[in-house]
């Protein structure tokens, strides 16, 4: 399964990230920068459209007060301020009101509180002594809004208006009073277009929301008896009484609240003319900051996106264009490493730089196959030339063999005829050896157990042991040796074992031969050849007392060709022993002469 963030593509993605961080920094703080900037526009976009929800709530407010004070230039309602109302007060009201909807009643009230004149006949005579814009009325002195009451006629929600109205003589008596439908002023600031999102709040001197622009929300003082029951789904987004308190003390007119829906709105508020009412216009901030929020979105999300993007391209494209082929070149690689050269790299449509790489793989692949094949043809030529060699000494060494028969058979002196003997024995060992070297399968080594089991039945019919009663008994490593290696140590075996034979056992006394052959752990070779026979002389001080002769020269000779070194011991609790220690690893001393050197 392919790992698609090994490393390769792990750093191509992170210097593309590295590369890219601070393009995508750069674009968060402009981001941020316009965030800031959208935000300040949908602050801007609050306070204007606050300004313009309260624009139609002016425009009749300013209009009720000229109203009023229209009408209290008629003498009629001078007079009925001053307590002895006319006719045509109520008429002239009553007239008034048919043409203006807004309006649930207009009245004049007597300083002691008692309605006198009203365009509703059956509000006059009742007494409003005990309504909180009556109570005021002492401390005012000019046009009051903001009184949010039911009317005592129609029952309906109304925001009184008063007027301080002057008697007949000019001087201050009662009042002037209207009554505004409150749904009427809500209605108004539908009338200019505000955003559907949008919702306007009508508050009054103690932060009471009053109306909306959908619809009412607020139930007036329980002392007016109005159920509380009341409610409306619109004050969900309505801001909490405190903020609303604080509106209404001026201590805040800008603010963000989530209300109940739980939605994030920007609020600002306008004051309306008389000073004790409130406008308050809401909205979504997302609305608020309208397309800039978006665009502000974009400004983040948009350079993350494109880090993620060219990462993942980087990912992919390190895949599709590097890693696939280097992952078949290393494939290819492990096929050479298996011997396999005619494998060729499936880099597919990678680069022409990989296809290039893979191309050139397979060249040197082809070269290396050529120039194998020509070294193994030439190592088949000189291995097969070799054999042929060796075939030939080890015939022409069973010549020799043969005339050395031959001489000794026709020899009278039997001295004469033992040398011709020894000397045959070692033509012997050296056509065996040579025997063993172009039979073996690998002419440059020769197993050295092999030839020393052979090695020994032949020194064993050359000298009758079986006749004798001699036996040679083997404990060999089957261990490989150098070709170089195999002709002295066969010698020098010869040379012991005819020692032993000839030495250790004379006037036909019997016993065993151990002839041992190992490999320590250190690379050398431990060669052991011990007979119980008759064992060495033995000198005056107690000491093996070794006496000089072709055998013991030519066995020295031989273990320094091996580059070892041999001793001789004597036996527990008799004979002779031969121990031999060389390096299997070593260079064998290609001296030719030095047996017949050491001999003579």
């Amino acid at each position: 399964m392919t790992n698609f963030f090994d490393p390769l593509r792990a750093r191509l993605a992170l210097a593309l990230a590295v590369a890219l961080v601070p393009i995508v920094i750069y674009d968060l703080i402009l981001a941020y920068r316009g965030y800031q900037d959208a935000e300040a526009r949908g602050w801007a976009t609050v306070r204007q459209l606050a300004i313009v929800a309260s624009a139609n709530q002016n425009a009749l407010i300013e209009g009720t007060r000229r109203l009023m004070v229209g009408l209290g230039e008629s003498a009629a309602v001078r007079a009925a301020a001053d307590g002895s109302p006319t006719p045509d007060c109520s008429r002239t009201m009553a007239r008034v009101l048919t043409t203006l909807p807004e309006y649930s009643d207009l009245a004049v009230v007597d300083r002691q509180g008692r309605v006198q004149c009203s365009a509703v006949d059956r509000s006059i005579g009742a007494s409003v002594v005990d309504t909180p814009w009556f109570k005021g009325m002492t401390e005012t002195q000019g046009f009051t809004l903001g009184y949010f009451t039911l009317s005592r006629e129609t029952a309906e929600p109304i925001v009184s208006a008063l007027l301080p109205a002057s008697g007949s003589d000019g001087t201050p008596a009662g009042a002037i009073v209207a009554g505004i439908r409150l749904p009427w002023l809500g209605s108004l600031a539908q009338k200019h277009g505000l955003p559907e999102n949008g919702i306007v709040y009508l508050l009054d001197s103690k932060g009471t929301v009053m109306t909306s622009s959908d619809r009412f929300l607020a139930v007036p003082e329980p002392a007016h008896g109005i159920p509380q029951s009341r409610k409306s789904p619109a004050d969900e987004a309505a801001p909490d009484k405190a903020i609303l308190t604080e509106v209404a003390q001026r201590r805040v007119t800008e603010f963000v609240s989530t209300g109940a829906d739980g939605r994030e709105r920007f609020f600002s508020a306008a004051n309306l003319q008389n000073g004790s009412l409130y406008i308050l216009f809401g909205m979504p901030s997302v609305s608020a900051m309208s397309w800039s929020f978006y665009q502000t979105l974009a400004f983040i999300i948009g350079p993350l996106l494109m880090l993620m993007i060219a990462i993942g391209v980087a990912v992919v494209g390190g895949e599709l264009l590097i890693a696939r082929g280097i992952r078949a070149l290393l494939a290819t690689v492990d096929a050479y490493g298996r011997d396999e050269l005619d494998a060729k790299p499936d880099v597919g449509r990678s680069p022409r730089e990989i296809r290039q790489f893979a191309d050139a793989f397979a060249g040197m692949a082809r070269k290396i196959s050529d120039r194998e094949t020509e070294l193994r043809r030439s190592l088949d030529e000189k291995d097969a030339l070799l054999r042929e060699v060796h075939h030939r000494v080890k015939n022409n060494l069973q010549i020799v063999t043969s005339f050395l028969n031959l001489q000794s058979k026709s020899t009278k002196d039997g001295a004469a005829r033992e040398v011709l003997t020894e000397a045959r024995v070692r033509v012997r060992t050296l056509a065996l050896v040579h025997r063993y070297l172009y039979e073996s399968a690998d002419v440059r080594q020769v197993d050295f157990a092999s030839i020393t089991e052979a090695l020994a039945d032949q020194l064993g019919h050359a000298h009758s042991l079986g006749q004798r009663g001699i036996s040679i008994r083997l404990a060999l490593d089957s261990v490989p040796i150098p070709a170089a290696a195999a002709v002295p140590v066969a010698l020098l075996i010869t040379e012991a074992l005819s020692n032993a034979v000839k030495h250790g056992y004379p006037d036909g006394a019997r016993g065993v031969i151990d002839l041992s052959f190992s490999r320590g752990e250190d690379g050398n070779a431990e060669l052991r050849i011990a007979d119980d026979g008759a064992g060495l002389p033995v000198a005056e001080d107690g000491q093996a007392r070794i006496q000089p002769g072709i055998g013991m020269a030519l066995m020295q000779a031989f273990a320094r060709q091996l580059g070892g070194k041999m001793r001789l011991e004597a036996g527990d609790p008799s004979g002779a022993v031969v121990v031999v220690d060389f390096p299997l690893a070593a260079e064998t001393d290609d001296h030719g002469e030095e047996g017949a050197d050491a001999a003579a």
